[in-house]
């Protein structure tokens, strides 16, 4: 999924649902259920993804699997913000702050989450507002070392972000790292129309030369960097 391996990833969750299942490891249903909607989700399948939700959520009642609910609100969260519902996905989010103050997550969880947070505030308060929580979550990826693709999407948002404050030389440079944290594998189709707004916007803001200078002026610069 990390490397944008879509068809790969989807088949290798089947593979290991239907292992859980002939084992019964009934307990890893349900969360490779919600990894199977959120493949769908990033292959742009919404029909697919939904039914696979549907059927996690029902699983994860059976087992009380609280990090596979977790996980699909997290995922219905994003899903309402790209809807253009964000007070819909502010209140899935309440729900996940009661769940990490039980239970916590390990740093990918917390990322992902904050990701998703970031996007909430600034939909509904502003880049602005939601600038300094973008920092904070940044700065914890870099000291948790978490991989290149976590960090990137959240460099991403950041992107995003900076874009809307008119801080554009800096939005180029987050993307810019993004894409080398990325390496050779391909961004999600919501991923791609992110950075292609924020290339088209940064480079009508800045002019063709100055773009381009921003891009190259990237190249020495890391994700510790962006955090101030």
């Amino acid at each position: 999924m990390a490397q944008g391996r879509y068809e790969d990833a989807r088949a290798e969750c089947e593979e290991a649902l239907h292992l859980a299942q002939e084992v019964g490891a009934f307990a890893e249903t349900p969360f490779l259920l919600a990894r199977l909607a959120e493949i769908a989700h990033h292959s742009g399948d919404r029909p697919r993804a939904e039914a696979h939700m549907v059927r996690a959520a029902a699983v994860a009642d059976e087992t009380a699997s609280l990090d596979a609910h977790a996980f699909l609100i997290l995922l219905r969260a994003r899903m309402a913000l790209e809807d253009g519902a964000p007070d819909e996905a502010e209140a899935m989010c309440a729900q996940l702050r009661v769940v990490n103050g039980r239970t916590g997550g390990p740093p990918t969880w917390m990322a992902a989450f904050a990701d998703t947070e970031i996007r909430v505030r600034a939909a509904l308060e502003g880049a602005d507002a939601a600038l300094p929580q973008w920092r904070e979550a940044l700065a914890a990826a870099v000291s948790a070392r978490l991989s290149g693709s976590i960090t990137a999407s959240l460099l991403e948002t950041g992107a995003l972000l900076l874009m809307e404050t008119g801080d554009h030389t800096a939005a180029v440079h987050a993307l810019t790292v993004a894409t080398r944290l990325r390496g050779p594998h391909a961004r999600g189709p919501h991923e791609a129309d992110l950075a292609a707004r924020v290339t088209a916007t940064t480079r009508a803001a800045l002019g063709p030369a100055a773009h381009t200078e921003a891009v190259a002026g990237a190249a020495s610069i890391d994700p510790a960097d962006l955090i101030s």
